[in-house]
């Protein structure tokens, strides 16, 4: 019998530019860029982009953990989160509970695109946490103005 304990099975190929891409020959995401858009009427838009280890878009729908923090690492979970968080035009996001404004599961669109509208009355600041790959991708500041 076999002890597959502790280790991981690639079932895919890697390219000549060392990319991975999965048994269908799609790119497997190994990371994620982030624009964080400005704030108007209390919403600030962030977009990502899934992307194999080049740079390029993944050609595949992909799914991973996102978290809100309060610091630029990603290790401080945030406290109380923005008032609401919501998929924007790209995507399908799933609140962990139904109704968490800290966590969920982000999936992307076909393209690796995805992006979140974060909504907040008050003056604060996030940044957006997504996990790839065994990997923590951190957006820039989202910062919210009680003014705007």
């Amino acid at each position: 019998m076999s002890n597959n304990a502790g280790r991981q099975v690639f079932m895919g190929e890697v390219t000549l530019a060392g990319q991975l891409k999965n048994r269908k020959g799609q790119l497997k995401a190994q990371k994620v860029s982030f624009v964080v858009g400005a704030e108007a009427l209390n919403v600030i838009n962030v977009a990502m982009t899934f992307q194999a280890e080049d740079g390029s878009p993944v050609n595949v729908r992909t799914g991973a953990p996102a978290y809100l923090s309060s610091d630029a690492n990603g290790d401080t979970i945030e406290g109380s989160g923005p008032d609401s968080w919501a998929i924007g035009t790209s995507g399908i996001f799933i609140a962990n509970g139904g109704d968490s404004k800290i966590s969920g599961m982000l999936y992307s669109e076909a393209s690796g695109a995805a992006d979140l509208s974060l909504t907040h009355a008050g003056a604060d600041t996030f940044y957006l946490n997504v996990l790839v790959d065994g990997k923590i991708f951190t957006s820039g500041a989202i910062t919210m103005d009680a003014t705007t």
